[in-house]
């Protein structure tokens, strides 16, 4: 296998005027470059790739109903400088989704490179490419109809669709999202959907409520001709490697045999590190380095190594930094390391029983 394809974009004008008051802000990806930089450049992990492509109208509107709205509210609220529009969240004490001037070209920069690296991944010669964008503003939140979460544009639902477009031989998708919340918004895309099985490991507080928004606990299982299709694991609070180990092997692993996908596509959210100011679960670099292996591995399995990371959350910048060199480290080594991560937590030991429930309600071994 040869290095793995990597795509940056930070985003630098996103951002409000005073930066430091918001988590979701440039200095996450600097920080992060520089760790990249650093271990995986360096040492030939990972190969650099350029991007200025910017998702089109056309390509956003596959999953998005709200391009014209967003555009025309943020230049008529963006005309002074250092104004900025609080598109949605407003109110909330862990900052509001917002738009500066340059915000839906930043979002349509970010969707660009994915969309470029699925290029890579599924148009090259070479069996076994792998890449990962870190790229910001993030986009698992944003749904069919709103930007929210901090995200503006669903990079990863545009690309899943993207690619089924583009390339005849990507029919069916698994996406794994393993940020610390919920992906709602790629839940709510794909719900009715039988192409695309979405597996959401999160923690199990549900910060976007039903009925406006779909529900994201074990029996969330997606509607219509989606229905089994999506598979939530909402995990108790302070919840970690233990919990991720099984997830992994006993739901992901099951599911990709059931649905032999053609892509693997994962929504790599780092807020459920230990560190993080979320402080919710308690993932440390050893499970990001697991995850890196263990899904990759499952690429190998059933796709010829197709397989994308897309940045989603992570709001200490070392930590965030740690973390995806720790997941590059995981593709590359293609060796999962289950057990070496901490002891099961308090929490692990009372996720045990919602993981038991999900394989249950999927019909997944005997539980």
């Amino acid at each position: 296998m040869g290095p793995i394809k990597i795509g940056f974009y930070t985003a630098p004008k996103h951002t409000l005027p005073h930066p430091e008051t918001h988590i979701e802000n440039p200095e996450r990806l600097e920080a992060m470059y520089r760790h990249v930089k650093e271990h995986a450049l360096v040492d030939g992990l990972v190969e650099e790739m350029c991007s200025t492509r910017e998702a089109t109208r056309e390509e956003i509107g596959w999953v998005h109903g709200y391009y014209d709205q967003l555009v025309d509210r943020v230049q008529q609220a963006c005309m002074k400088e250092d104004s900025y529009l609080c598109v949605a969240d407003d109110g909330d004490p862990d900052g509001c989704t917002y738009a500066v001037e340059s915000s839906v070209t930043d979002a349509k920069r970010a969707a660009g490179v994915v969309l470029d690296l699925v290029d890579c991944v599924c148009g090259s010669e070479e069996p076994t490419t792998k890449a990962m964008a870190c790229v910001r503003p993030p986009g698992h939140h944003a749904t069919g109809s709103t930007s929210l979460g901090f995200c503006i544009f669903n990079s990863v639902a545009i690309a899943v669709r993207y690619a089924m477009k583009k390339y005849d031989g990507i029919e069916r998708v698994l996406l794994v999202d393993f940020d610390l919340h919920n992906g709602n918004g790629t839940a709510e895309i794909f719900w009715e959907s039988s192409d695309v099985c979405v597996v959401d490991i999160h923690e199990k507080t549900q910060v976007y409520e039903p009925p406006e928004f779909v529900p994201n606990d074990a029996n969330a299982v997606g509607g219509d001709k989606g229905h089994g299709y999506t598979a939530n694991v909402p995990l108790e609070h302070a919840s970690g490697h233990h919990s991720v180990v099984r997830v992994m092997e006993e739901i992901v692993k099951p599911v990709a045999e059931r649905i032999k996908p053609n892509l693997v596509m994962v929504s790599a959210g780092f807020d459920g590190h230990r560190d993080d100011p979320f402080g919710m679960l308690c993932m440390v670099e050893e499970t990001y380095e697991y995850l890196g292996g263990f899904l990759s591995s499952i690429a190998d399995t059933y796709c010829d190594g197709k397989i994308l990371f897309v940045l989603e959350g992570g709001y200490n910048p070392d930590a965030l930094g740690k973390s995806v060199v720790a997941t590059l480290q995981g593709v590359v080594s293609q060796t999962p390391a289950a057990h070496s991560g901490p002891p099961p937590s308090a929490g692990d030991l009372q996720s045990d029983s919602i993981i038991d429930t999900v394989k249950r309600i999927h019909g997944i071994g005997n539980s």
